[in-house]
């Protein structure tokens, strides 16, 4: 009996007739009591279902506690896809890094633009400085080729300076102008016939 009554509860309930049976042969014998205390468990077949219903619940205890875990990420999930906050914001930032990239596109392109104007501006001035330096270089070596005759027109030149030469052509002139003015004098003698005369007389002698 002690060993029947030992046995897990589900098994007890299915098993409450042999329990029965075990009883019956010595209930007699048994005290006022102990007939009292054993006498419900003959009737424990009557349990039968409510046992095996709380025993399947109870064991799936593990089963409930992964479905409830589940339930509770799919309301996360849910309250995520309900948050319509998230997706506004992103969108409005999509937006506005979008409106920023359109315009450094637009600044990128006017700024090479204006860097082939600079790149065509050097080249120009690199060409223009390139030719100002050949020049320089063709009139430095024009400039020393004329110093150079210079030099050679100085070697060929009479020492000294222009004063005394100039003194001597004045006093060179003064004696021109006064052998001149005196010829004009003598000559103011004569009248046309005269001068006619002298003129065939000295002409000849002149030339």
């Amino acid at each position: 009996m002690a060993r029947l009554l030992g046995t897990p509860v589900v098994q007890l309930v299915k098993d409450s007739e042999v329990l029965c049976a075990t009883l019956e042969p010595v209930v007699d014998q048994l005290s006022a009591d102990l007939r009292r205390v054993l006498h419900p468990v003959a009737y424990l077949g009557f349990f039968r279902e409510e046992v095996e219903i709380a025993a399947a619940r109870d064991s799936q205890s593990s089963l409930r506690k992964e479905i409830a875990d589940k339930c509770v990420f799919l309301n996360q999930q849910k309250v995520y896809l309900d948050d319509d906050k998230a997706t506004s914001d992103l969108s409005s930032k999509l937006i506005d890094l979008q409106k920023s990239r359109t315009e450094i596109t637009k600044e990128i392109q006017r700024l090479q633009q204006k860097l082939t104007i600079i790149d065509e501006n050097i080249k120009t001035a690199s060409y223009e400085l390139e030719e100002i330096k050949a020049t320089k270089q063709k009139l430095k070596e024009s400039l020393s080729s004329s110093l150079a005759e210079v030099k050679k027109l100085i070697a060929h030149l009479t020492p000294g300076t222009n004063e005394p030469d100039n003194a001597i052509i004045s006093s060179v002139d003064s004696i021109r102008l006064k052998a001149i003015t005196a010829i004009q004098q003598f000559l103011h003698q004569f009248d046309d016939n005269t001068m006619e005369q002298l003129y065939f007389v000295y002409a000849p002698r002149l030339m």
